[in-house]
């Protein structure tokens, strides 16, 4: 029992010194728009929920994760797929560069940071938004099957 007693008193003892702190780090939800602006609808394609979704024009495809703002993060997942509905055209990002296809509408590292360079804006706080426009889509790539 003394020892016990001996060794909560030390713990107690750290712990209220400071000498054993919480190093965990404060998290925070990021959220990332992509708004379609280009006057058709874009089907999207990420690797977080290997879902498709169609995207009408004028409306927006939103994913947000929770990490510690040390984290650089960007666009959620590791690909995002952006195809023009009903065609075989659009773009195809990745953020490992041993992926890159050269099929992405910018370089792909833009897409996947929130930090200089990036093409997202700060919309809000921690809230990124990019606008997909005709202009962009001019220049999609034939995408493979």
């Amino acid at each position: 029992m003394k020892k016990l007693l001996s060794l909560l008193s030390i713990i107690l003892l750290c712990t209220s010194c400071g000498i054993i702190e919480d190093t965990e780090e404060e998290k925070f939800k990021y959220v990332y728009v992509l708004k379609n602006e280009t006057g058709q609808d874009v089907q999207i394609t990420n690797d977080t929920d290997s879902s498709t979704q169609t995207i009408l024009n004028n409306f927006s495809y939103e994913c947000s994760y929770t990490i510690p703002e040390s984290f650089v993060g960007g666009l959620c997942g590791n690909f995002v797929e952006i195809r023009i509905s009903n065609t075989n055209m659009g773009f195809r990002c990745h953020r490992a560069i041993s992926d890159f296809e050269n099929l992405c509408f910018i370089d792909d590292e833009r897409v996947f940071t929130r930090l200089e360079g990036t093409i997202f804006t700060e919309i809000d706080t921690r809230v990124y938004e990019y606008v997909l426009t005709p202009e962009l889509l001019e220049g999609a790539f034939e995408l493979p099957d």
